[in-house]
């Protein structure tokens, strides 16, 4: 592996040929996308031990220790990642539920021993992630001008990996979160507009008391606090990338009162959308003089 290659690019692999006991506590930026090649073990992280073995993948969160007990022939491929390396295709990716679930909640529930998030590869599902795992290694031989095509390969597998997602242990869980998922996405694509609760619900074929509970297990936040989230992150990219007014944000982000969206934007940023602004963007006297 070249020197310097999760520093140029965001992401290297490492082929694990035992399963050590314990890996040292990650980087408050580096992720770990793990796939069991050969043998099993036991996946032990914060006191939650699950077996794991040839087949399954699974994303292990920044700044977690974990390791791995028991292991008999184990053989691991893992890919050591920063989020932000795929923060230039995630507007696509969070249309896939399976991304959602597996890179972004998924390890969130496993670590609360709730949901046991992973893939279990068909044999011929592993043949085709190999594939691309010994692709990138022979990227990652070639010079530096090859680290465009490093990027691209490693959004290629977490593609495919998204798209493959389900759990076989837990079919009846799994099919729920991925219903969860599903409806994440219609909230990212339609927040601007009005959104029901109870349309939400009916999309995930829940009843609306069990929608609230899973998707609150799930994302951490309630539907309308997750929407609200949404049209602020929004309204954060007007405000630094456009000379609109405030208001103009408010309205543009899907929110009908200006002073609701100044109060939501404070609430999740700890900032005023005129202090963000200033922080984010143009000198402030340059853009009170547009305001004006």
């Amino acid at each position: 592996m070249p020197c310097g290659l999760f520093d140029r690019i965001g992401v290297e692999l490492d082929r694990v040929f035992r399963g050590l006991r314990h890996h040292p506590e990650q980087l408050d930026d580096a992720w770990k996308l793990t796939l069991v090649v050969k043998g099993g073990g036991a996946f032990v992280s914060d006191g939650v031990k699950q077996a794991v073995s040839t087949g399954d993948v699974f994303v292990v969160k920044a700044s977690r220790s974990y390791g791995f007990e028991n292991s008999q022939g184990m053989e691991l491929a893992v890919f050591t990642f920063r989020r932000g390396t795929l923060t230039p295709y995630e507007d696509d990716l969070l249309k896939i539920p399976g991304y959602t679930l597996l890179f972004i909640y998924g390890p969130s529930l496993s670590e609360t021993g709730k949901s046991r998030n992973r893939i279990k590869l068909s044999p011929k599902q592993q043949v085709d992630v190999e594939r691309l795992v010994f692709e990138f290694e022979v990227l990652s031989k070639r010079e530096p001008l090859c680290d465009i095509l490093l990027k691209l390969k490693f959004a290629e597998l977490v593609v495919f990996l998204s798209q493959e997602y389900f759990d076989a242990e837990a079919e009846w869980q799994s099919l729920r979160l991925t219903k969860i998922g599903e409806t994440i996405g219609f909230i990212r694509g339609h927040f601007r507009k009005t959104v029901k609760l109870e349309d939400l619900a009916k999309r995930s074929g829940m009843s609306v008391n069990n929608f609230l509970r899973v998707f609150k297990e799930v994302t951490g936040k309630t539907p309308m606090e997750y929407i609200i989230l949404e049209r602020v992150k929004y309204g954060g990219r007007l405000l630094a990338e456009t000379s609109m007014r405030i208001s103009e944000v408010a309205y543009a982000s899907g929110f009908t009162d200006s002073n609701y969206f100044a109060r939501q934007f404070r609430r999740f940023v700890d900032l005023s959308p005129r202090e963000y602004r200033c922080l984010t963007a143009l000198s402030c006297a340059k853009r009170e003089k547009l305001e004006q």
